[in-house]
């Protein structure tokens, strides 16, 4: 089973529709579901986006001009709107998830669409999106988070930002699939698009494909979701935040049983210790 995903931050998609409706009849690629950023639509303009062969669905901002998420699906697929993660985080956090139903042969697809906006805080949109991966780990399903989060994946970048995301995705079993830029201007290029998914394995291609509807190029993925029973078996791996106040938690209550642990001068004791682990407290394995 085929399932092909594209992602465009297209800067006011009202004003491109048609454009885009037929770039999309001409690929060669027949895209399930085509991921949107930067819509920039508001409620007189969500009606104008109608595709023959696409429906649309989003979350656009309510109380000023610009950003927006949103995806077009294919009319040959089902799916539903995750409300449950749609709604999690301010209003501000700009994520939008549904959940393509595949046949009895194939898990679903969680597929989620996000932009960060340069101004919005790092920390919250990452506590944010934390809460977001927490409940999509813990579900037998594909996962695939796409979109525009203005942090530079480019491997020779080294920033903190770029470090945290990383430590993130991974914390939650997902891998970024694509870190060549596409967003490429006279002076500057970046790889601000994102692709990530927890099965990478089951990419059969994926990069950047030509068009010129915005100053971002389209990432693409092409993937075969059939599972293989006689090669896949099912493991329970456990979730671990990598979440600063969690990882406070666990350093201070190390710090408090390693020095109580070193101050000990009987060899009698700390036999007993040892054997009794007392430094795994109700607290410890709470966190």
């Amino acid at each position: 089973m085929f399932f092909n995903l594209m992602h465009l931050n297209i800067r006011s998609l009202v004003n491109k529709t048609d454009e885009l409706e037929s770039y999309l009849s001409n690929s060669h690629i027949k895209f399930n579901v085509v991921a949107i950023t930067e819509s920039w639509l508001n409620e007189r303009t969500e009606s104008l986006l109608g595709m023959d062969e696409y429906r649309y669905v989003d979350k656009n901002r309510r109380d000023k001009h610009g950003g927006g998420v949103g995806f077009y699906v294919c009319n040959d697929s089902t799916f539903r709107i995750r409300n449950d993660l749609n709604t999690i985080g301010s209003p501000k956090f700009e994520m939008f998830a549904i959940e393509i139903i595949n046949n009895f042969k194939s898990k679903n697809s969680i597929v989620m669409v996000s932009y960060r906006p340069p101004i919005y805080k790092i920390k919250q949109y990452f506590k944010e999106l934390e809460q977001v991966s927490q409940i999509t780990s813990n579900e037998n399903k594909f996962v695939y988070l796409l979109g525009d989060l203005n942090i530079d994946l480019s491997p020779e970048v080294s920033s903190i930002n770029k470090i945290q995301l990383n430590q993130l995705v991974t914390c939650y079993n997902l891998k970024s699939m694509i870190t060549v830029p596409a967003r490429i201007s006279n002076t500057k290029k970046s790889a601000i698009d994102i692709l990530f998914t927890n099965h990478p394995e089951n990419i059969i291609q994926c990069g950047t494909i030509l068009c010129d509807l915005s100053d971002h190029i389209p990432l693409f993925a092409s993937t075969n979701q059939k599972i293989n029973n006689k090669t896949v078996a099912d493991v329970t791996f456990s979730k671990y935040s990598y979440s600063t106040h969690r990882i406070s938690n666990l350093n201070g209550i190390f710090r408090l049983h390693y020095k109580s642990y070193c101050s000990v001068t009987s060899k009698r004791q700390a036999q007993k210790m040892t054997k009794n682990k007392p430094w795994i407290t109700k607290e410890f394995k709470k966190c």
